[in-house]
């Protein structure tokens, strides 16, 4: 369910993510850790990965969108609806799995990769959407830089940009980049979802 209501919202806590080495070829952090889908929902996991080529084969997802950003390296990504492209640093990717999709992500290569990805729920009655990836290249994104602040949107609203991206679950995801000494209050709006069914 959708509503327009008003939320002031505090920081329940502050942690530092641990990074873990899984691997010669793969470390990475728990940002939202599993598991824990009543305290974050619609978020179920975040992860901070730094990888190399050959860390996840191909593998599916059904139900949720898979949010996708890269801070360094090149990512290569393939789909079973025949979806394939190359992801640089400062470009995202929003994956609606919906009802079902098979994918793969791989480095470049001979680079390492360092990237955030984040998984949201989709609610429970529109979890059969048909499934589609939309690159979100850093280039074609609402910004503007004022006051020494960069800001760019991914999804959603701020400040009168308002992001182009197709998603279910409304989320606002905004890259700032504030200079040394540069101040900037943000006013973000959008729908809050009230339930969500795993």
């Amino acid at each position: 369910m959708l509503n327009s209501k008003i939320y002031n919202r505090t920081i329940s806590h502050k942690y530092t993510p641990e990074f873990q080495r899984n691997s010669d070829i793969h470390t990475m952090a728990w940002v939202i850790e599993p598991e824990q889908w009543e305290q974050h929902d619609p978020f179920l996991v975040m992860a901070h990965d730094q990888m190399r080529s050959g860390v996840f084969g191909v593998h599916p997802h059904r139900g949720i969108e898979t949010v996708t950003y890269m801070i360094d390296g090149n990512l290569n990504h393939y789909d079973s609806k025949h979806g394939t492209g190359v992801l640089h640093p400062g470009d995202a990717q929003w994956m609606t799995a919906g009802r079902g999709v098979e994918h793969v992500e791989d480095a470049a290569p001979g680079e390492l990769v360092n990237l955030l990805q984040l998984w949201v729920n989709i609610p429970a009655k529109q979890k059969m959407t048909a499934a589609r990836y939309q690159d979100l290249r850093k280039d074609s994104m609402p910004q503007k830089v004022e006051n020494g602040v960069s800001t760019k949107v991914f999804s959603g609203s701020v400040n009168g940009l308002t992001a182009p991206t197709l998603n279910i679950t409304p989320v606002t995801m905004v890259e700032f980049k504030i200079a040394a000494g540069s101040e900037s209050t943000q006013k973000f709006q959008g729908l809050i979802m009230d339930s969500y069914m795993l």
